[in-house]
């Protein structure tokens, strides 16, 4: 322990008023709407038209809280008028002695393994709530404590609020490059001096050899074979074979025809639902897919099939795609549309580099992505990280005129014993004595 502090446990330091909460049940539930907040395990549950309390209060989940993920909070922080129901332990810090806001950071940070029971559901006990040992600074550094915390817990909940702008920054990025891409923009400077023809606006069918999509006939399963795609296993934008759960026997998958088994090169669409994100088929496997997604075989003396990819993924072929689609529940892109999308095409040299420019761009927004994603996991390991170092007492410096924490200790043990003996603890107690009494009387029709 640092000089000057000392440890004790959670129901020395705190009021637990587990007596005074209540549950909600179902029926409850749903007939009682109010603009009072009720509480559960992990926040909010819900609004109610009555009240329990009144005040500023700590809540630790019972049971349902995210015990061992320290990415998330197993207490929280409430204020003003609410109600709890009997999933979360209600606590309060004895008064100008030790604050709610320690209890806070201590209880999100403190390591449950030996203080939580339970299989399917973890459950902390109120028993053990009550001996959670926690380390008790004097009352000068618990302050710079909490003040130093709530700065950092500020600035990196700016830094999260900034950084969260990075995902849509960056799919903005690309859909622009996408759109320049298909307009002859992104290689306009490259054009300058070259006798290249001007780009031709032609369907999509007089560019590709075929374009069907896939069987409309229920393929037989088996537990293994040729993997059967649906539109989950493309509907991210890529290939994701490991979430394949349906697979054909291979004496089905030849009898397709040579234009519905794809391709290195062909590119997949899909028409139905997700409808409109177009994948590149650029490995070498065998794998067939449900009529829901279309296949479209690039004539390559025409048409890259990069090239291809990127102008279906245009704004302008989503458009058409919007434009052609049927159905009500779930819309459907026809293929006669697919075939009938027209785009602007330009020769194939100049596909090449386009395509080329925008593998560049997407590679370098690629690695921006790449290092967000490392970042967003540091920032969400930094709160426990900051409260640890806090509980050893190494966040903010120790001063000689801090005094010594067994002094308030003391002082919290008398007054802690003076809410028992007749506070506030027990007016509470007599109040909801009062309360169930008079529910009583209103529900069987007594005064």
């Amino acid at each position: 322990m640092p000089i000057g502090w000392v440890e004790t446990e959670l129901h020395v330091v705190s009021e637990i008023l587990d007596n005074l909460r209540k549950p909600i049940n179902s029926t409850e539930r749903g007939g009682r709407i109010g603009n009072i907040p009720y509480y559960g395990a992990t926040g909010q549950a819900g609004w109610i038209d009555d009240y329990l309390f009144d005040e500023e209060l700590v809540l630790v989940g019972e049971d349902g809280a995210p015990f061992f993920d320290k990415t998330k909070n197993v207490a929280y922080l409430i204020n003003g008028k609410s109600w709890v129901n009997n999933h979360a332990h209600v606590l309060k810090a004895i008064s100008k002695i030790s604050s709610n806001k320690y209890l806070l950071h201590f209880l999100n940070q403190f390591d449950y393994k030996d203080y939580v029971g339970g299989t399917t559901r973890l459950k902390l006990t109120q028993g053990d709530l009550k001996i959670i040992p926690i380390p008790l600074p004097p009352l000068p550094e618990q302050q710079r404590m909490m003040d130093k915390l709530d700065s950092l817990f500020g600035h990196l909940a700016a830094l999260k609020t900034r950084l969260d702008h990075i995902p849509q920054l960056l799919k903005d990025f690309r859909q622009k490059v996408l759109t320049q891409a298909v307009t002859g923009k992104l290689t306009e400077e490259w054009r300058e001096g070259m006798e290249l023809d001007e780009w031709k606006n032609i369907e999509l069918k007089s560019v590709c050899l075929s374009i069907t999509d896939g069987d409309h006939q229920a393929p037989p399963q088996v537990k293994e074979g040729v993997p059967f795609l649906v539109i989950s296993n493309v509907s991210k934008g890529y290939f994701d074979f490991d979430s394949i759960t349906r697979f054909v026997p291979r004496s089905y998958f030849e009898t397709l025809k040579a234009t519905r088994i794809p391709q290195k090169g062909d590119v997949l669409y899909t028409v139905t639902g997700s409808f409109g994100i177009p994948i590149l088929v650029d490995f070498d496997r065998e794998f067939c897919f449900q009529r829901h997604i279309a296949i479209l075989k690039p004539n390559r003396t025409k048409i890259n099939s990069s090239f291809l990819q990127i102008v279906l993924s245009s704004t302008k072929i989503l458009e058409q795609a919007r434009e052609v689609a049927t159905g009500t529940a779930q819309l459907t892109v026809p293929l006669n549309g697919i075939r009938n999308f027209t785009a602007d095409i330009p020769k194939l040299e100049e596909q090449h580099e386009i395509v080329r420019r925008v593998e560049s761009l997407f590679a370098k927004a690629d690695q921006i992505e790449a290092g967000y994603q490392k970042l967003k996991v540091k920032i969400e390991q930094l709160p426990q990280a900051l409260l640890a170092k806090a509980f050893r007492g190494e966040l903010v410096e120790q001063l000689p005129t801090d005094g010594d924490a067994r002094e308030l200790l003391e002082e919290i043990r008398k007054a802690k014993a003076g809410l028992e003996k007749g506070g506030r603890t027990k007016k509470m107690k007599e109040n909801e004595e009062v309360r169930m009494v008079a529910e009583d009387g209103a529900r069987y029709g007594k005064k």
